[in-house]
């Protein structure tokens, strides 16, 4: 049951999609039996040729059904079993590989189709908890370069916090991530005199939460330091002067 043999390019552009099945069976009085063989269309396709057999693998029959897709086959032998298999072929009579062989015995009840398997329903992914955002964050200068921040945490799912630091309230940089349920943070490193707004928010997966309310505070002044005085030199004593002996006169001889 084998077509003329056709280049591999022409079997790409006629090619039976699908299987070849049986639709309805059907009994006459006479016990002659028919049947009904569809199959799906294929691309670019002029019509189809069916081929049958009552030995597997062996056609000794072959009808041109046109350009449709299903064809009544009557006059069929009770209890004989049948084979058959279809091709495509298109405007230039090129021709397709055959289709899946299926057998049908005359007479037999018609096949009831597999249930169509129901697809599984896709579960849509639910959305993620929202993040609630810390609140009450404070700000407490504790050295001129020190600055330590607390704050309520209002989530159960964060991964952490985000600590960010500015100096004029406007431009933010993050300084800091620390782990969840963690609630107080110690800035250092800073400047003395100097004001500096911190904000903060949790995060997880899914996201950020929004900002904490913006707190403020300013480092102490440098220290001053106090110079040590300097020893004063104890004065050295005054040395005792000795005395310049008197010379006693030496008398002059009385002449």
């Amino acid at each position: 049951m084998s077509p003329s043999s056709l280049p591999s390019a022409f079997q790409r552009v006629v090619v039976l999609s699908a299987s070849l099945t049986i639709l309805i069976c059907a009994a006459g009085r006479t016990q002659a039996q028919s049947v009904v063989l569809a199959w799906d269309p294929a691309y670019n396709a002029a019509g189809y040729r069916l081929y049958s057999g009552t030995t597997s693998g062996v056609s000794t029959q072959t009808i041109d059904i046109g350009n449709t897709t299903s064809t009544l086959v009557s006059n069929l032998i009770l209890g004989q079993t049948y084979f058959f298999a279809v091709t495509a072929y298109n405007t230039t009579g090129q021709q397709s590989a055959l289709s899946n062989e299926i057998s049908y015995v005359g007479g037999a009840p018609t096949p009831t189709p597999p249930p169509t398997p129901t697809p599984a329903p896709t579960s849509t992914p639910s959305a993620p908890p929202t993040l609630n955002a810390p609140t009450n964050l404070n700000a407490i200068a504790v050295s001129s370069s020190q600055i330590d921040l607390s704050w309520t945490d209002h989530s159960s799912n964060q991964t952490g916090f985000k600590i960010a630091r500015s100096t004029n309230r406007t431009n933010f940089t993050r300084i800091a991530i620390v782990p969840s349920n963690t609630t107080t943070y110690a800035s250092t490193g800073l400047a003395a005199s100097t004001k500096y707004y911190y904000r903060v928010r949790a995060y997880n997966w899914a996201g950020n939460s929004s900002f904490s309310n913006v707190a403020r505070a300013s480092t102490a002044a440098s220290p001053t330091s106090t110079p040590t005085p300097s020893a004063t030199p104890t004065p050295s004593a005054t040395p005792t002067p000795t005395p310049t002996p008197t010379p006693t006169p030496t008398p002059t001889p009385t002449p």
